[in-house]
């Protein structure tokens, strides 16, 4: 659901100009989900958060990250 707010009025998405978008994006989210968890350093959850509170966190846990 966030993700289809979140693109309902970027027109600069092709692959979501589909009658559809949302089942476009869970098609997606399927495909990519298991390579972008198996690269990834840093996993967090942006949802119900604006950028500037996902940035917040991100720092919060890339400081962490650095420590160890």
């Amino acid at each position: 659901d966030e993700l289809v707010k979140r693109t309902a009025r970027d027109k600069n998405r092709p692959l979501l100009q589909t009658d559809d978008p949302r089942a476009k994006l869970k098609s997606l989210i399927q495909q990519r989900e298991p390579w972008y968890t198996e690269v990834a350093d840093i996993v967090f959850d942006t949802q119900h958060k604006n950028a500037k509170a996902a940035s917040v966190a991100l720092y919060k846990m890339l400081k962490k990250y650095e420590k160890s």
